[in-house]
């Protein structure tokens, strides 16, 4: 079945051969039209002229009928005459209603001569009415008018002979008689006007000897009074009898007249039906030629335009079934569809060249002879257009996947190999050693004060330090080693190695290598003013080596391995080496046996919280912080640096800070609505992780609501060190929490890298003063610290606590330098909550703080 384009096609075809025979029937119709108009026109002459011959035929019965009803004949005495007279009425509702009008009784003569004239009044309207459309094509009106004359000429010529009877009949012609003659006089005269004005020849001839007859002029001399004087009794009768004899011929000469004018009509209708009878048959037969011959045209012209057309839709057909190989016709068509063809070779063509072209580029091969071709016409260049951009986004899409392929296995700000692509060399590379032998050393190194760096001068210097270290790494290890980026501060150098003391070596390579890497810091959001004057920063390398020289350890041991040894390496102080030993081995399945335990605790409700009192130098309680304490089972007591700092290597933090926080607060709140360290505040420390987690402030604003407690009565303590992993989120993160009306406190304050300028930028509400500063408050330095940072604290309005006062010389010394806040086993031991029940119940408060 043909395909939507080839029916399209043949449809099209169809319909401009539909269109064709139409545009070319138009004319055809037009003609035809103008001709059946004609022909029309000829028939209604034809009509109108038979009913003018019969209209004048009935006229001049009519006429008769008047004339006979007007003569001086005795009434009825005449009867024979009218009979005849009617019988020639052809019409028989007329010759009906005038028989019974003129035999009506007490009808006289001239009544029914009345009724006559009145019906011939009408005919001769009603003739004249048919014959007006008749004025322009002949000359039958004009005949008519004299044949109406004719007979009203010889109806008053009658009445005017009986007239001047009667008045003959008086002797003396009175004025008044006489106007009456010469009334009817004029009247036949213009009658006789019209008569021989619009008659034929022969009608205005007889006319003419008519009215020069010897009756016609006794009746004239009688009308004009060439009688003089009153008339004897013998003249009277003479003249009388004169116009009765003579009566009889001048009825027979305006006969003659009306049959030679209704004779006229009746020929001048016949012949003019005759004429347009012609006319008529020869406007048919022209509108019938003509339409033959143009519906033979349009015939012969569709079918020079179908066939074409037909050619068109069966090389569709061919192409619809892949032949497009088809070759250029030039068969004779209109140039219409001779432009269409070439325009439908010109997309065969095209088709062609976008199938070769098409597959060129499917196959990738983008210099192939087809894609340098343009194809026919407008379309083809267009097609050429596109082909050249698809082929640019081929060679752009290939670029880009190779630049994907590039990012999905290297770190992009390095260009080092990332983690999966470092996991994929090293399971590889312990596949290697364990099948061909030899040992497998995994340098898992950590940057030491990148931290540092980005707090001070921001995260462009901070990359700037990662991208030379990183080159700097590259370039100091041996030809077959791996290095890679696993993220942050993080990298690892995979080598296969003899022994530990060559593994060892190229740590020490690595290290010295960060070490001497030195960078021009760049101008960034940090709080430091970098520029061409500032010193060039450096940033040291601690690097723990997890090694195999059997073959036998996991890729996953060997990375746990080195981890555990870089972070022992900076726990010890940094910019050192750490090999994994037993003893490692030993912590990290301690440290392992912790967390479980931890997580374990929790679930159980385990762990407990104490609470040590801050106060003032007087012992006057401002506030509380909250301490959370861990006995387990099989462990013992474990210290909450352990458990904490093990914690804080995972998630399991965050959710020892939630618990922590949610019940600090829920007893912050009874004992204050039992009326018990009214105004004191609650300080909870808050982990690093849990600081940098989206999730903090929800957290911590579930507490308080939890609870009830007023948020100006909860302190979130936070380390210094922690805002060096994210200096601006952390930052973020305090000023959202300070917004909730909580307090932020900065613990263990002197110990990291914490200045001035940061504490300006920080939202930061109270300072606490590590325990390191008070213990040496027996020295000359260790005084001029503390009270320096007692004036700073004062001088920008933070709060100041003063930690671990373990001495009464302590606390003079703090009291001497008026510190405002200390804290510390001297005046309170961390305590249950009954226990500090029972001490808050007599223990001083501070106002509110």
């Amino acid at each position: 079945m043909p395909g939507p384009p080839i029916r399209l096609a043949r449809l099209r075809g169809t319909r401009l051969t539909v269109r064709l025979t139409v545009l070319l029937l138009v004319p055809v119709a037009a003609f035809g039209a103008v001709s059946a108009r004609v022909a029309y026109g000829q028939y209604s002459v034809l009509e109108q002229a038979e009913d003018v011959q019969a209209q004048a035929e009935e006229l001049s019965s009519v006429g008769g009928l008047a004339y006979v009803l007007s003569s001086g004949l005795a009434w009825p005495a005449n009867r024979d005459q009218i009979d005849r007279a009617l019988d020639q009425i052809s019409e028989p509702g007329l010759r009906a209603s005038l028989t019974e009008k003129i035999f009506a009784p007490g009808a006289n003569r001239i009544a029914s001569e009345r009724e006559v004239l009145r019906s011939m009044d009408t005919l001769g309207s009603e003739l004249l009415e048919t014959s007006d459309g008749l004025a322009h094509t002949s000359g039958v009106l004009r005949q008519v008018m004299a044949l109406q004359a004719a007979y009203q000429a010889a109806s008053l010529q009658a009445r005017l002979s009986v007239a001047a009877r009667a008045v003959m009949g008086g002797h003396r012609i009175t004025d008044g008689e006489r106007a009456v003659l010469l009334e009817y006089q004029a009247r036949y005269t213009a009658f006789g006007d019209t008569v021989v004005a619009f008659g034929g020849p022969s009608v205005q001839d007889y006319w003419k000897r008519m009215s020069s007859s010897s009756a016609m002029r006794t009746l004239n001399a009688v009308v004009d009074g060439e009688t003089p004087g009153p008339l004897t009794a013998r003249q009277v009768m003479q003249t009388t009898a004169a116009l009765e004899v003579e009566d009889g011929e001048r009825d027979r000469l305006h006969a003659e007249v009306i049959n030679l004018a209704a004779a006229q009509v009746a020929r001048d209708a016949a012949q003019l039906r005759a004429r347009n009878g012609h006319a008529f048959y020869l406007a048919l037969l022209q509108v019938l030629l003509v339409g033959i011959g143009m519906a033979l045209a349009a015939l012969l012209l569709a079918r020079s335009v179908t066939r074409p057309l037909r050619r068109v839709a069966d090389r569709a057909r061919r192409m619809q079934d892949g032949d497009l190989a088809v070759l250029r016709t030039h068969a004779p068509a209109p140039a219409e569809i001779a432009m269409v063809t070439d325009a439908f070779d010109d997309l065969a063509d095209n088709v062609t060249l976008v199938g070769d072209q098409l597959a060129a580029l499917a196959a990738g091969e983008v210099e192939h002879e087809s894609l340098k071709r343009t194809g026919s016409g407008r379309i083809g260049a267009n097609l050429k257009t596109s082909v050249r951009r698809l082929t640019r986004s081929l060679e752009a899409r290939a670029e880009l996947e190779s630049q994907l392929r590039h990012e999905s296995t290297h770190d992009r700000l390095s260009g080092l190999l990332n983690r999966s692509s470092a996991i994929v060399a090293l399971e590889q590379g312990v596949a290697r050693v364990h099948r061909v032998g030899g040992g497998l050393a995994v340098l898992s190194i950590d940057l030491d004060g990148l931290n540092r760096v980005n707090a001070t001068f921001g995260h462009a210097t901070g990359d700037e330090v990662l991208r030379q270290v990183a080159g700097r790494i590259a370039a100091s290890v041996r030809g077959g080693d791996i290095v890679a980026r696993l993220g942050a501060d993080e990298f690892v150098v995979i080598a296969e190695v003899d022994g530990i003391a060559e593994a060892v070596e190229l740590a020490e390579r690595v290290v010295e290598t960060i070490a001497t890497t030195s960078v021009q810091p760049i101008s960034g959001p940090g709080p430091a003013v970098a520029g061409a004057g500032a010193a060039p920063v450096s940033v040291g390398g601690s690097v723990g080596i997890g090694i195999t020289l059997d073959g036998l350890a996991t890729p996953a041991e060997l990375m746990r391995d080195a981890e555990a040894a870089v972070r022992r390496a900076k726990a010890g102080g940094g910019n050192r080496i750490d090999v994994f030993d037993e003893a490692l081995r030993r912590q990290l399945a301690y440290r392992s046996s912790v967390e479980s335990a931890l997580s374990a605790a929790m679930e159980r409700g385990d762990l407990r919280l104490v609470y040590q009192p801050i106060t003032d130098t007087s012992g006057r309680v401002a506030g509380l912080e909250a301490l959370c304490r861990w006995v387990d089972p099989e462990l013992g007591e474990v210290p909450p640096t352990t458990f904490v700092g093990i914690a804080e290597t995972s998630t399991l933090v965050v959710e020892l800070d939630r618990w922590v926080f949610k019940e600090a607060a829920r007893q912050m709140a009874r004992w204050q609505a039992d009326g018990l360290l009214k105004g004191a505040y609650l300080s909870v420390n808050l982990s690093g992780r849990h600081l940098l987690d989206p999730g903090v402030v929800g957290d911590v604003q579930e507490a308080l609501d939890s609870s009830g407690l007023d948020p100006a009565r909860l302190v979130v303590e936070i380390t210094e060190t922690v805002l060096l992993d994210d200096f601006l989120l952390a930052a973020d993160h305090l000023e959202q929490l300070r917004r909730l009306g909580v307090r932020v406190a900065v613990d263990d304050f002197g110990t990291g890298f914490t200045s001035v300028a940061h504490l300006q930028k920080l939202p930061v509400d109270v300072l606490k003063m590590d325990r390191s500063f008070i213990v040496d408050l027996g020295t000359e330095r260790g005084r001029s610290l503390v009270r320096l940072m007692v004036d700073m604290a004062a001088t920008l309005h933070l709060g100041l606590v003063a930690e671990g006062v373990e001495t009464s010389e302590q606390l003079k010394q703090l009291r001497a330098m008026d510190c405002p806040l200390i804290q510390g086993h001297l005046l309170g031991r961390p305590m249950v909550p009954d226990q500090l029940r029972r001490w808050a119940s007599t223990a001083d408060l501070l106002p509110a703080v």
